[in-house]
């Protein structure tokens, strides 16, 4: 059959269009199909977690507890709820909130009552030696007890003091062992003194006859003090068993940066779910 040359161009460029739809239209095959299936695992995924909250009761409190930061903590049936000592969100009905939240959703609940970690920022403030500063931390975690001691009778939860994990056979070594990476690793020195001096900050802003500048030294030595003996703390407690630690605020910078460090083997290897808390609307109402 002869072909005529003039129309050939007309032929080749219907030809090359053609096959343009083919590939667009090929293309939009594979699309659908790969978001199809991104979509289907999208919904099982929204499906299986729907299921699992759904498992929950409502809370009923005053408060809601809110999972911050954390995705995987529905992992864990074992849960370490972090107590400081004297601060609001650890009193009253945020107390109550954080223990239904957990009774519900974990086999295991250890109350890590940080008591006496508190004695070097109490010997700073409020100007006592560190035996006195110690002695007024444990009675306040007495007092802390006896005031809370009605919510925390279910056999599911255990309270551990602080000096349970500084007088530990391992502590000691694992205290020895941190101190070296402050020592060598120059990240997380710098993340812990960071910390330190955003400490300093906010303190001498809202406390300017306590944190006077002649004082920076002795707030730093007991500063790093404290950021060692709770990391060190922190390791132990996951090395005696793994647990997902729950706290309403943000890891420090310090232990974000040995949580992503590969050098140091599982040294900082830890779970951490940051909570937060809203009113409930039910109850308010």
């Amino acid at each position: 059959m002869a072909i005529n040359m003039q129309s050939l161009p007309a032929v080749l460029k219907r030809r090359s269009l053609f096959l343009k739809i083919l590939k667009l239209l090929k293309l939009k095959e594979i699309y659908l199909k790969l978001f199809g299936r991104m979509a289907r695992n999208q919904q099982r995924v929204l499906l299986m977690r729907g299921s699992k909250s759904n498992q929950y009761p409502p809370q009923t409190g005053y408060y809601k507890v809110k999972p911050k930061h954390g995705e995987n903590w529905q992992e864990f049936d074992h849960v370490r709820l972090q107590i400081s000592v004297g601060q609001e969100y650890h009193e009253g009905d945020k107390l109550k909130a954080c223990i239904e939240w957990a009774l519900c959703r974990f086999d295991k609940i250890t109350i890590c009552l940080n008591d006496t970690l508190q004695a070097s920022s109490i010997a700073f403030s409020e100007r006592l030696s560190i035996n006195d500063a110690l002695k007024k931390s444990i009675k306040m975690g007495d007092d802390w007890l006896k005031r809370n001691g009605d919510i925390l009778k279910d056999s599911k939860i255990n309270v551990v003091r602080w000096d349970y994990w500084i007088n530990h056979p391992d502590y000691a070594d694992i205290y020895s062992e941190l101190d070296y990476v402050y020592r060598i690793n120059d990240e997380f020195c710098k993340g812990l003194e960071d910390n330190i001096t955003s400490f300093w900050i906010r303190r001498s802003e809202s406390m300017p006859d306590i944190y006077t500048k002649d004082r920076y030294p002795f707030f730093y030595k007991s500063s790093k003090k404290y950021l060692l003996e709770e990391g060190a703390a922190f390791i132990l407690m996951n090395r005696l068993q793994k647990g997902l630690d729950v706290y309403p605020g943000s890891i420090l910078k310090c232990f974000e940066i040995m949580q992503k460090d590969e050098t140091h083997g599982d040294l900082f290897e830890r779970n951490f779910l940051r909570i937060d808390f809203s009113k409930n609307k039910n109850k308010a109402a």
